[in-house]
């Protein structure tokens, strides 16, 4: 069964704030939904910060700098739902963002 929902994060040279960004989606009220996020060949420790996750729900794709439009688009079509939630790798959410969300979209 597809998730809920996706959420798509881009991300170059984060490592300053990408772990806040990845926590604040994996410990979401709503548990179901898929995580991309696209490391844009980060040169700092971002890759190894994005490796240390473990949640089933959280896909890492490691690539060339596509740029965030490029990037956003191959997340879209790694999408396994009909709804994508976009949040910027140096941004977090409150607990029952994807909660809110999705019910006011279904």
């Amino acid at each position: 069964m597809n998730p809920s929902v996706t959420i798509l994060t881009t991300v170059y040279n984060g490592e300053k704030f990408v772990e806040r960004c990845v926590n604040s989606i994996l410990q979401q009220t709503l548990k179901d939904f898929e995580f991309i996020v696209l490391n844009n060949g980060s040169t700092d420790s971002t890759p190894g910060i994005l490796n240390s996750f473990s949640d089933p729900r959280l896909k890492v794709v490691h690539q060339d700098n596509l740029g965030i439009s490029a990037s956003l688009n191959k997340g879209a079509e790694l999408s396994s739902s009909d709804l994508i939630a976009r949040l910027d790798a140096d941004d977090y959410c409150f607990p029952a963002r994807l909660e809110h969300q999705v019910k006011f979209m279904r």
